[in-house]
């Protein structure tokens, strides 16, 4: 858009011009890598490319995974888990401290370890006895065989 300049030039040098350039509210920032750039638009379609030809010929995963036959994971032989269980399996049991003393966890680790693993995740019935002041916990049968 032009500006005329009228004949009189002291009185157009003090107007402003009616509509001033604007800058973008937005500055956009080119891609630094070639992989972050992306495809360029033509004719308002955008060029399809062949991740996006993958995505469409697969179906979408559903939330809930089919049952699967449960087959028990193989414990290794030097984990936490097994060193637990074996003291949990113990005739007399074992208290919570012993178990932080082979473990080197702390006592609310130690619960958690009970209630989530051991009772939830293995289904193992945890029996607690209360000998001599003492809080001992050992494994009955499994839960499921009641």
């Amino acid at each position: 858009m032009s500006i005329q300049k009228s004949k009189n030039t002291r009185s157009s040098a003090k107007r402003r011009p009616a509509v001033a350039a604007r800058r973008p509210f937005k500055v956009v920032k080119k891609a630094r890598s070639p992989r972050a750039k992306q495809p360029s638009v033509r004719n308002g379609v955008k060029p399809t490319t062949s991740r996006s030809r993958e995505a469409t010929e697969r179906p979408a995963p559903s939330k809930h995974p089919l049952p699967q036959a449960s087959v028990p994971k193989p414990i290794r032989a030097s984990s936490k888990l097994t060193t637990v269980l074996t003291m949990l399996r113990a005739p007399g049991g074992t208290a919570i401290a012993d178990i932080m003393k082979a473990t080197g966890w702390q006592q609310h680790s130690v619960r958690g370890f009970l209630t989530g693993v051991i009772r939830k995740r293995l289904k193992l019935d945890l029996i607690s006895d209360k000998v001599d002041g003492e809080r001992r916990y050992r494994i009955g049968k499994a839960a499921g065989s009641r």
